[in-house]
């Protein structure tokens, strides 16, 4: 009994071991010459699989491929494969399903197009054929490229796939099998010159759509090798709809065959869309914004559905150009599907998505118009000055100050900051005008704006016209109704102040002369000033009034016009300082910093008024144990309600105040929710001083900020149910064993 106990553990052991290190050991190198030379007559077709399986955690789908896909008297099959940890094979699948090793490669960058086009030329000198087929397997993000490979942290852009097939004569037929979101527009446009079809999802995808039609596809190539490339990019559709398992678990599916020669014209029907709208985009985008959340989206929401946005579209437009515009792209949009199909959790999907931006919170890859990255829509088309325009709509800021630009904060934190926000405001601020002069590394602080133009991210300056005590003596200070002159607060109906304080703007944009605005912090006076001798005279002369403001009762029509008076002192002091530095500067715009509330007029700030001068208001929104979660969206909305110039929230989380993670989030969350346009959060050494989560704010900020595809649905196949079953036997097998021997000793 003994004996045969351990002869049956004996063959679990080895069992386990052989189920396990079955894909390690299923093929062996033959003499790669002969065989090459076997196989070298020129078929109909070859089918080439790119088989990237080098990520973390990575199912590989070799085993089930060769287990469907086979070579015949009209095709060939070969896989370049790389898995994680591993050295990376090209193998030719035989009539048989077996695997033949035509080459061991060491390791490779699966991510680099060197090797994409190394595999195409192999396949064409050795195995050429009439037509080729081309398929990857990885993961994917739409006109962000597929084919990530973990060891080289590299993958390929859709320029580099371009340059790939451009360099080897191209492809008859592209398959995106297994990477999300391929289904893009962008992606097909990139490719349209170097292949006739173009197949991809919309949607997340996974080989598990994939994994049994090889064997039909590949009967089908050998059985009917004359089927033209649009048949064919029809029938692998229509294979994929009709796969048993598709059928029962499909609801999330989407496929679609894309003929590239008609995609020309659909490029110049948007390109035409796209410059209407843009210039009626006042107009044309709270229209967007009413069905923008109807409209079928894919992935993390950035992808939209091509055909469900223009639809429904041409619902709500009442321009007619744009309406004939929206037409012309559905006519061309009918042209270039050849087939597809979806799922019923996706029943606006046509086939063909393209890049947007979620209106209520824009999030734009600079690198979608960067001439550098080769995005060859976005070169041809304005689709993407549309994008960066309605991206800019919405202003997600921070400032940071001047003085701990290559100081307290690298260059590099800040930028690092910025891109993983999203952020399209960057405002440097010069604080307390006097102190931040002497206490800023002004060549970092140019370098920084350099790096930030050159992403494209408006760029702004900020500062405050104030001194500190016991400076500037000899200039007109804001005195209090008791009599006493504050130190740091200059009064701005003297002239001196005036071109004092615009001489701090003259200086920054001397030093800074390509930034796109300066922004003047909270001009004001204290709600008891100003009693100085230069108000009195002024406000006698401007009134005639010649009673002392400081009898006035708060009833008296005398206050009120002293009330309205001050307003003006700002109000005229914002226009000279405005119009001063126009005539330098006249591309330049202007914002201010202003108090919220009823507040801002007992300072003597005319909303108004100011909102007639300058291109920007900031309200304040000082978070001090702020838990309202509608609190910004109050202060913002009732500024709204009095102006029609741009308003975005100041959200002032530096000084005395106690505030909390959650009222950053809330503040943000509020500001965008508002009828404003945006916010920007004072100030960046205060947020990363590690008093918050920074973590949590950033994915405020930007809600894709931890990253753009989500591998669980790519990782999942019944092929790697064979690994689990051999490491289940290969456990039960040692605990048997282990039991066997404790057995034995208890009986010694």
């Amino acid at each position: 009994m003994k004996k045969i106990i351990s002869i049956w553990l004996t063959c679990i052991f080895i069992l386990s071991n052989t189920i396990i290190f079955t894909n390690f050991c299923s093929a062996t190198e033959d003499n790669n010459q002969n065989y090459l030379q076997n196989n070298s007559t020129r078929k109909n077709w070859t089918f080439m699989f790119y088989d990237d399986a080098d990520f973390y955690n990575g199912y590989d789908p070799l085993e089930d491929f060769a287990g469907q896909a086979c070579s015949g008297e009209n095709l060939n099959v070969i896989v370049l494969q790389d898995k994680e940890h591993d050295s990376a094979k090209i193998w030719h699948i035989d009539e048989n399903h077996n695997k033949n090793l035509l080459k061991n490669m060491g390791e490779i960058n699966m991510g680099a197009y060197e090797t994409l086009k190394d595999f195409i030329s192999y396949c064409k000198e050795n195995f050429s054929a009439e037509r080729y087929i081309i398929s990857f397997y990885n993961h994917g993000s739409g006109w962000q490229g597929c084919c990530n490979d973990d060891t080289n942290n590299d993958s390929l852009t859709m320029d580099e796939i371009q340059k790939a097939f451009i360099e080897t004569d191209g492809v008859d037929i592209v398959c995106f099998s297994a990477p999300c979101l391929m289904g893009a527009l962008e992606s097909v446009y990139e490719l349209k010159d170097y292949t006739d079809v173009y197949i991809g999802s919309e949607e997340y995808s996974g080989y598990m759509w994939w994994i049994n039609i090889m064997k039909p596809l590949c009967d089908t190539l050998n059985q009917n090798p004359g089927r033209s490339n649009i048949e064919l990019g029809e029938t692998i559709i229509q294979l994929i709809d009709n796969d048993s398992y598709n059928k029962s678990s499909r609801d999330d599916l989407t496929m679609g065959a894309i003929r590239t020669d008609k995609m020309n014209d659909l490029g110049n029907a948007i390109d035409i869309l796209s410059q209407d709208v843009i210039n009626n985009f006042e107009e044309s985008y709270p229209i967007i914004k009413q069905f923008y959340q109807d409209v079928q989206s894919f992935g993390t929401g950035r992808f939209l559905d091509l055909y469900d946005f223009v639809e429904k579209y041409q619902i709500f437009e009442t321009n007619q150009t744009i309406n004939t515009d929206l037409k012309y792209v559905l006519e061309n949009l009918t042209k270039v599907i050849i087939a597809e199909t979806h799922g019923s959790n996706k029943p606006g999907a046509h086939g063909l998505s393209i890049n947007f931006l979620n209106t209520s919170n824009p999030i734009y890859d600079t690198k979608y118009a960067d001439l550098d990255y080769g995005l060859d829509f976005a070169y041809d088309t304005y689709w993407d000055e549309l994008l960066e325009k309605i991206w800019l709509k919405t202003s997600k800021g921070i400032a940071v100050g001047s003085n701990i630009v290559g100081a307290d904060s690298s260059i590099s934190e800040v930028l690092d900051f910025i891109e993983d926000c999203n952020i399209n405001m960057l405002i440097v601020d010069f604080g307390w005008i006097t102190w931040s002069w002497n206490n800023t590394l002004f060549d970092y602080v140019g370098n920084l704006i350099n790096e930030s133009k050159e992403k494209k991210i408006p760029t702004w300056l900020m500062y405050r016209a104030r001194t500190l005590e016991g400076e500037y003596e000899h200039l007109q200070h804001q005195v209090h109704k008791n009599g006493e002159v504050d130190g740091r607060y200059l009064c701005f109906t003297d002239n001196d102040n005036i071109n004092w304080s615009i001489s701090w703007a003259h200086k920054m944009l001397e030093k800074y002369p390509t930034v796109d605005g300066i922004i003047l912090y909270n001009p004001m006076f204290f709600s008891d000033c100003c009693y100085c001798p230069v108000c009195l005279e002024r406000f006698r002369n401007d009134t005639g009034i010649v009673s002392n403001p400081i009898d006035f009762d708060v009833d008296s029509e005398e206050y009120k016009t002293w009330i309205i008076w001050r307003k003006n002192i700002i109000t005229d002091f914002i226009n000279e300082w405005k119009n001063n530095i126009t005539d330098f500067y006249p591309e330049l715009q202007f914002g201010m910093v202003v108090e919220s509330g009823e507040m801002a007029g007992s300072v003597g700030q005319n909303i108004t008024s100011l909102g007639e001068i300058v291109d920007l208001l900031c309200p304040f929104v000082a978070l001090d144990s702020i838990t309202e979660t509608d609190f910004a969206s109050n202060i913002i909305n009732e500024v709204k309600k009095i102006t029609d110039v741009r308003v975005i929230s100041d959200i002032k989380i530096y000084g005395p105040y106690n505030n909390t993670n959650n009222d950053i989030i809330n503040a943000i969350t509020s500001s965008l929710n508002s009828n404003g346009d945006g916010f920007f959060i004072w100030d960046f050494d205060s947020l990363v001083s590690g008093n918050y989560n920074i973590e949590s704010i950033k994915m405020t900020y930007n809600p894709y900020y931890f990253g753009w595809y989500s591998p669980s649905i790519q990782e999942t196949s019944g092929g790697i149910l064979q690994v689990y079953i051999g490491i289940i036997m290969f456990i039960i097998a040692t605990l048997s064993i282990a039991i066997l021997f404790l057995y034995e000793r208890k009986k010694q």
